[in-house]
């Protein structure tokens, strides 16, 4: 699969004007030397200097033990010709790199494990040579190589370097080949990337900033005070609600929280610590000992105790719960201190209110991990925009604090690409990192999870800037893009710039805030601009050879536009048809396009089930839904006329696992399908039951449903367990509206109804008809069944078609 994107023969003398001299003609002007001793790293590094320089020149390198130099070398390593010559081992970070030139010779060394196989990569990008992808390099051709000016001692800007792209999991769940894996592993580390997305499937190194043992790395209060071991004899070390009841949470990472005033919590998750150290100490050599460990609050809960202790305390550190929780890692992280000082306790920071107001700051040996709000700002500006004002105030709070900083932060992430949207977010990768360098960050967790099989625009472009600016947020982005695009699309480059320029000043010049949850259809994508990038792609893929894989790349960017595209037909299919360009035509290559990503790495397993990763199952569905392979017409509506009708179910239903609501096998629905939500908290049930927020942001009853500010409350619950009909009227639908249920658990979007119209006809308007039932104690008296809402079917019926509706 992988393949190298030669820049064609250069035909001057040499690279730079002098220098050192690697080969000429075909011919090595050099040897490489190493030392007696060499790791894991430094033997990759040599493979990747021999392999990389031979593939440039054309020349074959000889390797040689460094007593056996005759002539010109490269010292590779912690040789003894590099300390002589003045490069202090001893006094170099792990990730550190050093080129020099020394007479006719040229030193490659590095602190260990990985500073060395870092310096070959400098020296590779320095002569043009890149790893763009894990399938893709960049090499260009020399007929002679020369380079000059290798004379730098470097390591990376932030210690700890992840972009959380979703193929460790997808990949294992699919059955890509180890091959391929090796390959994935190989591009991480040659981009500097330090750390693990999923013990599925690990990295090659991992930096002391990113290498946290334990399972999860995240969200990690499960781990210390087990629920499973406690919350039965010791109900008193977990949360407390707002009713004055202890919560046991929902999951090991999510649902729940700690008595963090309690002094046996803190007692427990010490020991708990001292237990996974000695264990990792135990289990790894010495350089590879973990110095991170985790201890965070979990995941979905909106505080941490309400109990009358932990809200004294909440009083005393100014209102907010940050001072709670430092409390408690500060006493964990302080007396393992005593023991351990190399020890560093990472804690996140984010959902905490008042961190700035807060007496307790975090000890010296705490890293706080302080997430982007993007829920309520907008990842396609920089954190200097105005719309990211609150973000950035959560940074700046959380720098007053003294607290060394690690950032967790996001992207436009494949769960909330629905519908598919042309963009990019190149434009905020080095403001933003800057800003990070700027306030003292000294880790980096980037989650920007590839969609499986439409993928955003320009996602691995973005990958591969945002590794680089991750060692220096000062590299030249204008360069890195057009080495990238060179590489990637080949002869098709020109155009795929053309039209990046255009999402990227699109995106600029769009008036209002993206949230990062309800991304609205951008201005710019017109259905004119949107023929316009169609032809515009089409004729770049043209540019490049039939089945490359620059081809395939191209392809790739039209992805997003098509699937766009086939899923709104009724607002696009017009303008198309006018351009000659039929539906039967954008159909078929949305669904080989589609396709070919998602076999692009030879998976073994691609129609896996499975709710973590998009598989070619889920592909399948999803095609087939927006491509209206038909639900059957509920016979309440069989008379509505087709144009006056739109039918939504199984094909459209958003599972959420976490909420406990899923698709289930249902013989009462027509379609043998239903989107059953079954929170197992009592709570979360009941006809006169109204959950609430507990910071009062929100409530709904368990028997609401709505859309926008329509809703309906279900109040005289049918006692047969069956499923009936229930009418909300006159919502008006837009293009990324969802129908809602169970307080929000159940969630189906409708936007693939509207169409485009002046703003002010009723187009748009319709009355939504649902079909739901509701099964268990809660809701019938004396049932048997599990409590839970369920929901069938959503047709949306104009309102002048009433009467041709049957009657129960």
């Amino acid at each position: 699969m992988l393949q190298r994107m030669a820049f064609g023969i250069l035909t001057f003398l040499s690279l730079f004007a002098s220098g050192f001299d690697f080969a000429d003609q075909g011919k090595p002007l050099c040897v490489i030397a190493i030392p007696e001793q060499m790791n894991q790293f430094e033997n990759l590094a040599l493979k990747d200097l021999q392999s990389y320089l031979e593939k440039m020149t054309g020349a074959p390198f000889s390797v040689v033990p460094e007593n056996k130099v005759k002539g010109a070398a490269v010292y590779l390593g912690q040789t003894e010709y590099a300390k002589k010559h003045g490069v202090d081992f001893s006094k170099l970070g792990k990730e550190e790199w050093v080129l020099k030139e020394s007479g006719n010779n040229l030193i490659i060394a590095g602190g260990r494990p990985i500073g060395t196989f870092y310096g070959v990569w400098a020296l590779l990008n320095k002569s043009g040579c890149w790893s763009l992808s894990m399938e893709q390099d960049a090499v260009p051709k020399y007929s002679k190589l020369s380079m000059k000016g290798l004379n730098e001692q470097k390591s990376p800007r932030f210690g700890g370097r992840v972009i959380y792209d979703g193929f460790a999991v997808s990949s294992t769940i699919m059955g890509i080949p180890e091959k391929e894996k090796k390959a994935y592993q190989m591009y991480l580390l040659r981009n500097h990337i330090n750390g693990k997305q999923h013990r599925l499937l690990m990295p090659l190194y991992l930096g002391d900033l990113t290498n946290v043992s334990t399972e999860p790395a995240w969200h990690t209060l499960c781990l210390y005070v087990d629920p499973g071991i406690y919350f039965k004899t010791h109900p008193e070390y977990f949360s407390m609600n707002e009713k004055g009841q202890r919560v046991r949470p929902h999951s090991s990472t999510a649902g729940g929280s700690l008595c963090m005033s309690n002094a046996d919590v803190k007692r427990i998750s010490l020991e708990k610590l001292r237990t996974f150290i000695k264990q990792d100490r135990k289990k790894f050599p010495k350089e590879e000992w973990p110095i991170l460990y985790d201890i965070s609050v979990l995941d979905l809960f909106p505080y941490i105790c309400l109990c009358p202790e932990c809200r004294a305390i909440v009083k005393e550190e100014g209102g907010g719960e940050f001072g709670l929780m430092m409390r408690y890692i500060n006493f964990v992280a302080g007396e393992i201190a005593k023991e351990y000082p190399d020890i560093l306790i990472r804690t996140l920071g984010y959902g905490l209110a008042k961190v700035k107001e807060a007496k307790t700051k975090p000890a010296k040996n705490v890293i706080l991990q302080v997430a982007d709000k993007f829920v309520y700002c907008d990842y396609f500006r920089p954190l200097s925009h105005k719309f990211n004002d609150p973000a950035r105030e959560t940074f700046e709070d959380c720098r007053k604090t003294g607290a060394r900083l690690a950032v967790w932060d996001y992207w436009n992430m494949s769960m909330y690409f629905e519908p598919p949207r042309l963009e990019t977010i190149l434009d905020t990768l080095q403001p933003d990192m800057r800003y990070f360098a700027g306030i003292g960050v000294e880790a980096l967790f980037l989650e920007a999870e590839r969609h499986t099989y439409k993928p955003q625009n320009f996602i691995d472009l973005n990958y591969f800037i945002a590794a680089k600016l991750m060692v220096n947020p000062e590299e030249n982005v204008d360069r890195l893009m057009d080495v990238f695009m060179n590489g990637y699309y080949g002869d098709a480059a020109p155009e795929l710039k053309i039209f990046m320029n255009q999402l990227r000043e699109g995106i600029k010049k769009f008036p209002k805030l993206q949230k990062g949850m309800s991304v609205a259809q951008w201005d710019y994508m017109t259905p004119e601009f949107l023929v316009e990038s169609y032809k515009r792609l089409k004729k770049a893929a043209e540019k490049t050879p039939e089945s490359s894989l620059q081809r395939r790349h191209v392809n790739d960017e039209l992805l997003p536009l098509l699937w766009l595209v086939v899923e709104k037909r009724l607002r696009y299919e017009k303008v198309f048809r006018d351009a000659g360009i039929r539906m039967d035509t954008l159909k078929k290559e949305c669904y080989d396009y589609s396709m070919a990503h998602l076999a692009r790495y030879n998976g073994t397993k691609l129609d896996a089930h499975s709710p973590y990763a998009k598989t070619r199952k889920d592909f399948q569905e999803e095609f087939a839904k927006i491509t209206n392979v038909p639900l059957p017409i509920p016979l309440k509506f069989a008379k509505v006329p087709e144009e006056k009708i739109r039918v939504f179910g199984k094909y459209h239903y958003i599972q959420k696992p976490d909420y406990y609501a899923l698709v289930v096998k249902d013989p009462d629905s027509p379609t043998g399908e239903a989107l059953k939500s079954a929170n197992p908290n009592p709570a979360s049930h009941g006809a006169e039951t109204v959950v609430r927020d507990p910071k009062g942001k929100w409530a709904f009853r368990a028997t609401e449903f709505g859309y926008g500010t329509n809703y309906v409350v279900v109040k005289n619950i049918p006692q047969d367990e069956k499923y009936h009909w229930y009418k909300m009227p006159k919502i008006k639908i837009d293009e990324n509206g969802s129908f809602y249920g169970h307080v929000w658990y159940i969630h189906l979007p409708l936007g693939s109804a509207y169409r485009i119209d002046d703003g002010t006809s009723d187009e748009n308007v319709w009355d939504c008809w649902f079909s739901a039932k509701f099964t268990g104690p809660a809701y019938v008296k004396g049932s048997k069944k599990e409590n839970a809402v369920w929901l069938d079917t959503v047709v949306l019926v104009k309102e002048d078609a009433e009467s041709l509706i049957a009657k129960e």
